[in-house]
């Protein structure tokens, strides 16, 4: 039972994360059939299967506001077990920074933390922070996939695990993940730096910017970067209806400046469970087609939830740890009606 109460406590602290890391287009958040609008917030996660995050692949992808992408405190109180345990499990200390890897990402069952850069329109640019000392235990392989595209279904798997363990999905009772709360981004351009421990707002005025993440050992770097351009003239069709959606299709226009567009769509929100579907394909590629087998399992309660769509540049860095992921994002609110 303690697990289960440890499981939902988490998720509520991911939603709340997920409703102030990146704010999606004004109206994205707002409406009454979604207030998760992925807008790229929680900490999204990538797929186990290709090599996610290349834009080759087409496939990698991540996630929307809560459960697994919102990736914040589990226990605000846990910050010092948490750092602890990071110091434990990381050996990069003393070899010098981290180099993150520019349009790479990290798998769901990898990652430990996300950072994001995001637009949140009239100029003014957000940065949001999520790390763990391990990763989700309760994020597995997907469901189903295709090129560009991941369902997730939250595990059904049991155990009687102590009062201070939680059940994996591999039905294994483990530790669950602590929040690190002792890091610091400095965010650096050419004209000048600026040191933020957690989320905030940007002060900076450079279109690129650099990034050095520190937490105890963890030491990542990340070279300049830039938000992608907004898409010209996004536009979806929804298939079906919000109840019984038989497809997504969106199309864009892609800009000269362009990256990764990200797809993010929880289930309902009046269920909470880390059942999701997320998709990542070129921005090149114009077009997104979402299978109705990876929307339906989603629509319950007052139905499918689906806002907004993201114009992305990834970078992730592999550590002792586990892996971290970085986003420079431009939130794009899309009607499929």
């Amino acid at each position: 039972m303690r697990a289960d109460i440890s499981y939902h406590v988490a998720l509520l602290a991911l939603l709340s994360f997920a409703c102030s890391a990146e704010p999606s287009a004004p109206d994205a958040e707002s409406t009454d059939r979604g207030g998760f609008g992925d807008a790229g917030t929680h900490l999204d996660a990538d797929l186990p299967t290709p090599d996610l995050g290349t834009p080759a692949d087409a496939a990698s992808s991540t996630d929307s506001g809560i459960r697994p992408d919102a990736e914040v405190a589990l226990d605000a109180a846990a910050g010092a077990d948490a750092q602890t345990a990071l110091d434990a499990g990381t050996s990069d200390a003393g070899v010098g920074p981290v180099q993150a890897v520019l349009d790479r990402r990290c798998r769901y069952d990898e990652r430990i933390g996300l950072v994001v850069v995001s637009n949140g329109g009239g100029g003014t640019r957000y940065l949001g922070l999520s790390l763990f000392d391990r990763p989700l235990p309760w994020l597995g392989p997907p469901e189903l996939s295709d090129a560009a595209c991941e369902f997730h279904r939250a595990s059904q798997v049991q155990c009687a695990c102590s009062s201070d363990q939680v059940c994996s999905y591999q039905g294994v009772c483990v530790d669950p993940p602590m929040s690190v709360s002792e890091a610091e981004i400095v965010v650096s351009g050419l004209s000048g730096t600026q040191t933020m421990s957690g989320g905030g707002s940007i002060t900076l005025d450079d279109d690129v910017l650099s990034l050095q993440l520190t937490a105890g050992p963890l030491d990542i770097e990340v070279s300049g970067m830039s938000i992608p351009d907004a898409l010209i003239n996004p536009s979806g069709v929804l298939t079906g209806d919000y109840d019984v959606p038989l497809a997504i299709d969106l199309s864009w226009q892609a800009p000269a400046n362009s990256g990764q567009v990200h797809s993010h769509t929880d289930i309902n929100h009046h269920v909470f469970e880390p059942t999701f579907t997320t998709c990542v394909v070129p921005a090149v590629a114009e077009s997104l087609h979402i299978d109705g087998a990876m929307l339906q399992p989603l629509a319950v309660a007052t139905g499918l939830e689906f806002q907004a769509i993201q114009h992305v540049r990834f970078a992730a860095a592999e550590t002792a740890a586990g892996c971290v992921e970085f986003r420079f994002s431009r939130s794009e609110f899309v009607s499929i009606f």
